[in-house]
């Protein structure tokens, strides 16, 4: 398991992460690209799937 620590975004109340270096190259991630966020709820937890968002 991956930890990362969450920071507050600028004027916002959403909160950052930092993608760690082995998924960026596994995924061969660059600035700008897009991230596709699928939340799944499940009793007392939430599951999160992160894909790559690609262009079709």
């Amino acid at each position: 398991m991956v930890k990362t620590n969450l920071v507050l975004a600028n004027k916002s109340d959403s909160l950052r992460t930092t993608v760690p270096s082995h998924i960026v190259k596994q995924f061969k991630l660059k600035q700008g690209d897009q991230l596709d966020w699928e939340l799944i709820a499940e009793a007392d937890t939430l599951k999160i799937i992160i894909t790559p968002a690609r262009e079709v």
